[in-house]
């Protein structure tokens, strides 16, 4: 009777914590191009929880941080973008603007 009951126990709580999970996937792109970012960083801003892009610039990242999160988007050569994150979300997608400065050479005789 009390393993029954430690079992049903340890059953509850960790369903609790699955039930209490956020999940929020997509795509990171370069704006411009359209071309996904590979290795692009996404973090909620004050933790560590965060994943970077694969190879087809897609994420996902799964945490029991309440909502709502801020999320802050990165990749070097491009403008970092800040999102809010109110409910779990899937197929994100992110367009990040680059911020290159263009150089122009000049050739003097």
């Amino acid at each position: 009777m009390t393993k029954r009951l430690l079992v049903l126990a340890l059953t509850f709580y960790a369903t609790i914590g699955l039930i209490a999970q956020t999940t929020i996937s997509g795509i990171i792109k370069d704006a411009e191009s359209g071309d996904p970012l590979i290795g692009a960083n996404i973090i909620i801003e004050g933790t560590t929880i965060g994943a970077s892009t694969d190879l087809e610039g897609a994420f996902s990242i799964t945490s029991a941080e309440s909502l709502p999160w801020t999320v802050e988007v990165s990749y070097t050569g491009f403008s970092t973008q800040t999102i809010q994150v109110t409910q779990s979300q899937s197929n994100l997608m992110i367009a990040l603007e680059s911020n290159a400065a263009i150089m122009l050479l000049m050739e003097i005789h």
